[in-house]
Formats: structure tokens, sequence, C-alpha cells
């Protein structure tokens, strides 16, 4: 096997030089022409540097942990897939690796187990798996936690944040005013969907009224909730059609409704107007479908490559503030009006999704 004393004797290079080119790290210190030279050594000779190796001379294991609370659920989730692919995406940039870890229950006790285990240089947790006793273990862990929620969430750590309201106010300015009482947000009855209705009457024009509706789902199943839709909106079409705009919680919510919609005659973005969350049909059809239904995307990826970020920043450092990721809303043919009035450029689709947070 070849070693890094070799490679830089075949190539004419300093040992320095060869390490540098072959580390993700400071690769790009080093000229393109020059590690192309090292590499063509590397691949002749079946060569890359041992993460072992590193890890034992660095006292590090140049992993970042996902710790999941429901594995099973997350994981068969899409927009968890795009969430885990910017995180690999970006820690391959840096050498480090994610590893994908379960808190077993009680979850306290799983998540404390894990943060204690050094399995990893740091890890990425949701802020709703952040009690008092898993805060106190993070905050006394020699180890960097990164917590993921919504803006205007304390829960002690750094991280990242997504933001809603850009979004929101965007759709706010496009929804006529006479429309005002005619509008409804829908949900799945048991979803964790509140802050997403919260954020809506925050950022609602004074004078409009919004309606919320709970759809009564058999069980909360990424796989099954565009059917458990359909099925809970069948049973209330009268009312539901007596609304100008169903604004959903989630583009399945928003599908299955279209489904039942359209089982009545009524067609959406002509009779009745809709928005979801998730842009979901550009993930799943790419260019071999046209996507119809108006929708907030949060940037899933992103998402992923931020927390990643902060999590390897923070490794060795004191943590800084939180970022924030700000969401965009995507004009489709489900409503495709224009706003009323020009929106500010902090709140429409300034494309600004990395910008410090003041607050966790």
């Amino acid at each position: 096997m070849l070693s890094i004393r070799e490679i830089a004797k075949k190539t004419g290079l300093s040992t320095a030089t060869v390490s540098r080119a072959l580390d993700s790290r400071f690769a790009g210190k080093v000229k393109e022409s020059t590690r192309k030279r090292i590499m063509a050594v590397c691949d002749r000779g079946n060569y890359r540097p041992s993460i072992t190796g590193r890890s034992f001379s660095m006292k590090k294991t140049y992993k970042v942990g996902m710790i999941f609370g429901s594995i099973e659920r997350d994981l068969g989730n899409p927009l968890c897939g795009l969430f885990m692919r910017g995180v690999c995406d970006e820690l391959q940039k840096t050498g480090y690796t994610a590893i994908v870890l379960h808190a077993a229950p009680p979850q306290d006790r799983g998540v404390i187990d894990l943060l204690r285990s050094q399995v990893a240089d740091a890890y990425i947790l949701g802020t709703s798996m952040i009690s008092e006793p898993v805060l106190d273990s993070a905050l006394r862990s020699d180890t960097s936690v990164i917590s993921l929620g919504s803006a205007g969430q304390n829960c002690g750590l750094t991280g990242v944040r997504r933001n809603l309201e850009p979004a929101y106010r965007d759709i706010w300015s496009r929804i006529p005013a006479s429309w005002s009482g005619r509008i409804a947000f829908c949900q799945a009855r048991m979803s964790m969907a509140d802050d997403k209705f919260s954020v809506l009457r925050r950022t609602a024009p004074a004078g409009f009224r919004c309606d919320r509706i709970g759809l009564e789902f058999p069980c909360l199943d990424f796989c099954f909730d565009r059917f458990s839709a359909r099925t809970a909106a069948m049973s209330m079409l009268d009312r539901l059609a007596g609304y100008k705009l169903l604004w959903c919680g989630s583009d399945l919510t928003a599908l299955g409704i279209k489904d039942a919609l359209e089982t009545a005659g009524l067609t959406a973005g002509k009779d009745i107007f809709l928005i979801g969350n998730d842009d979901l049909e550009n993930l799943a059809g790419g260019i071999a479908m046209h996507p119809v239904l108006s929708t907030v995307d949060e940037h899933m990826e992103e998402y992923g490559r931020l927390a990643a970020a902060q999590a390897v920043n923070c490794i060795g450092r004191t943590a800084g503030e939180p970022m924030i990721l700000n969401a965009d809303y995507i004009v489709r043919d489900s409503f495709p009006y224009a706003p009323r009035k020009p929106v500010p450029a902090n709140e429409s689709n300034s494309g600004c999704h990395g910008k410090k947070y003041q607050k966790c």
C-alpha cells in the first residue's frame, strides 16, 4: 500500500503538500494541476487516506451524528431524504461523514446516552427532543449539539431555524381583501401544524379572518396522508366548497383535498384555490410532470447543509448564534394570483437562506 511519503517521492513534492491535497479541508490551497498529479498517483496505487488513522492522530471521529426519535417514520419521508442529502454533501466537503442514530426509549435517556457516547464529534437533533435533562447534558458535554426547529423556538442551543414568515407574507399579499372570512387553514387534527397556523395568524393583514379546519385522519403517516386527506375531505365537501381559498399545512393534505374536490366537479385554481407546503410535486416529478400546486418551499436540502456546516464549525469552538432559513412561496396554477402591492425585499423571495438569527 502506498504511503504519503511514497506519493511525495513519486511526484517530487513535499509530504506536507501531498497531505494538504488529500485532505478535503485544505485541498483548495493546493494548485489544481498539482492536486491532479497527486491524485493520478493515488489512483494508480488505489490509495486514499485512512479515516481511521486520521481519527487516531487527531483524536476526532470525523463523524456527525443525526439523532432520530422515530427513525422509521422520519426516514420514510422524502423531505427527510432531502435534508440528509444536504447534510451528507456538506459534511463530505470537509472530510466528515454522517451517521444515523436512534434514541431508544425512554427518549430522554436515549438522547443523553448518545450525547455521552463519543461516537461522533457533533450531533444534530430536533428541538422537540430537547427536554431539560437533555439540554443540561448537552450544555455540559464536550461535543457540539446543533438543534433544528422553527424561528422563535428558544431551546437554549445553537442551530438552524426555519422561518415561514416571508413566504406567508407573500401569500397574504396576493389574497383579495374580499376573501376575508372565506379562507380556511386545513390540517390533520392530530398533526403538529400549530406553528404554521400561528405564523399564518401573525402575518395576516389587519381585518383578514381565516378559519381553521381539522381533518380527521385515521393515522399520520407520510405514505397514507394524501389518501387520508381525500377521505376526510369527502366527508365535508359541502363545507369546504364554501371557501375561496384552502390553505393547507402540507402538500399531501392539499393534494388529497384536490382529489376530493374533483369528484364533485370542482377544479383547483378555478372554482376553489389551494395552497400547500413542502414542494413535493417538484421533488416527486421533476421534469416528467407539470406541478400545479402553489406551495411553500422550506428548502430542506439547504436546511441540511446549514445544519452540517453549523455542526462542523462548532466542533472545538464556542457555539455562535443560530442561523435562520427563510421559506419561499412558489406560485403555480392552484393559486396564481399576483401581489396586490409589491412585497418589501426582506419579506419576498429574496433568496436569503442563511443570515444570522438574533436569538434562539
